[in-house]
């Protein structure tokens, strides 16, 4: 299966690859700017973040124009018998992996961190509505605000 197109796939499947590196350590990154609430760090990693997820979209297309110049097969099933392809593929989709699981834990800390937040001001602020709470089975009811200063 030695094609034309196996050098561009290659180089393709190799600037994916390092891009996708690239992202994972970022993201990596961005867990330590997020747990030191380093604003300007997290300014600069969000630009790489945005960078990198646009580079990946543009390599995206353009393997997904040289597969359809070549197949109608599925890329998944395409590169994984492509000899040129098999090796890089699977490194793409476990970095990819990777990730996304790194992107999510960011995602979830984030999320913490903006609930203690609202939670703060709206005790600062004597808001009489309840934040919503959430245990282990799901959101819990039955908790009451009190003004900062009668607690």
């Amino acid at each position: 299966m030695n094609t034309p197109a196996a050098a561009p796939l290659k180089q393709l499947l190799a600037s994916h690859l390092q891009t996708l590196q690239t992202l994972l350590v970022t993201l990596e990154q961005e867990r330590g700017a997020l747990e030191a609430q380093d604003v300007d760090v997290l300014e600069r990693l969000t630009a790489e973040k945005s960078t990198a997820a646009g580079q990946l979209r543009d390599l995206g297309l353009a393997l997904e124009r040289l597969r359809s110049s070549s197949t109608t097969e599925p890329m998944d099933r395409w590169l994984t018998a492509h000899p040129q392809g098999a090796g890089e593929w699977q490194q793409i989709r476990d970095i990819g992996s990777r990730c996304q699981a790194a992107n999510r834990e960011n995602a979830v800390h984030l999320e913490a961190r903006m609930r203690r937040t609202r939670g703060r001001l709206n005790a600062l602020r004597g808001d009489d509505t309840p934040a919503p709470l959430y245990g282990q089975a799901g959101p819990a009811a039955g908790y009451s605000r009190r003004l900062l200063g009668q607690a």
